[in-house]
């Protein structure tokens, strides 16, 4: 049985942007009966593993929290979400299973919603990916996402079995079941779509606080405008940026 906990991340001392709030609301509105607890410095040891630690120094706090939701969900069992989750109905339903995830749109695994009891092997499989991994070397960033991790994993390890519902649900550590998209992720990532059924239990919004600025006006422009559009545009700018560094190298 998966416990009625809600784990979330939120490692810097930033107030909760609007959005962020908006979501985690939704979560006391939804889940009244369900406890939410916060990782941050004070409940999670940054020391214990050298990857939480590099990315936090980075305030890389995304990349440090793919860690943290494997060993809250781990050693604790619950329901993990990313802050830009927004919660439309209760997990109920889903509790006897003994984990739950889904795809996004696009077939991508989605680890921003994700629930399992204690123990689940999975997640002890995420954590001895990051064991002695550093994040920082010398400068660079190791930015693979959690997504292409896991679905690496899954890849080596398991049969995948997409499912229509949770009665298609089959228990068997060499099988990963996996819900569509439509049950907790339905938003495209490049879209303003986003196809809501009486399947769906939550809505990632894909803040994507880790981006640069560069690319979240990127990705804004793609949504507004189709991938083209913004194509040309980031072309633009990289032309501009090529021509001004060579200005100021002239002006030396």
């Amino acid at each position: 049985m998966i416990p009625k906990i809600i784990h979330f991340c939120w490692l810097s001392n930033d107030e909760y942007p609007s959005k962020i709030a908006y979501c985690i609301n939704s979560w006391k509105d939804k889940l009244p009966d369900y406890e939410i607890r916060l990782w941050n410095l004070s409940r999670f040891d940054i020391d214990s593993s050298v990857w939480c630690k590099e990315a936090f120094e980075s305030r890389k706090y995304a990349f440090a929290a793919d860690y943290i939701r494997c060993y809250a969900l781990y050693t604790e069992g619950g329901i993990y979400l990313d802050s830009d989750v927004e919660i439309l109905k209760p997990f109920d339903d889903l509790l006897h299973l003994s984990y739950f995830i889904g795809e996004e749109q696009g077939g991508n695994i989605e680890p921003a919603v994700m629930g399992c009891e204690k123990g689940w092997k999975f997640m002890k499989e995420m954590m001895e990916y990051y064991d002695n991994r550093h994040f920082n070397v010398n400068g660079v960033f190791d930015m693979i996402t959690l997504p292409v991790i896991m679905s690496g994993n899954i890849n080596k390890k398991y049969k995948y079995i997409r499912m229509k519902y949770p009665s298609d649900f089959i228990k068997d550590e060499n099988i990963f079941c996996v819900f569509p998209a439509t049950y907790f992720s339905p938003k495209y990532p490049n879209s303003f779509k986003c196809p809501v059924s009486s399947y769906t239990y939550s809505i990632h919004h894909f803040a994507a606080s880790w981006y640069p600025m560069d690319k979240k006006i990127f990705r804004l422009i793609r949504r507004l405008f189709g991938y083209n559009v913004a194509h040309f545009c980031s072309i633009i700018v990289k032309k501009m940026k090529s021509f001004c560094f060579k200005g100021f190298k002239c002006c030396q």
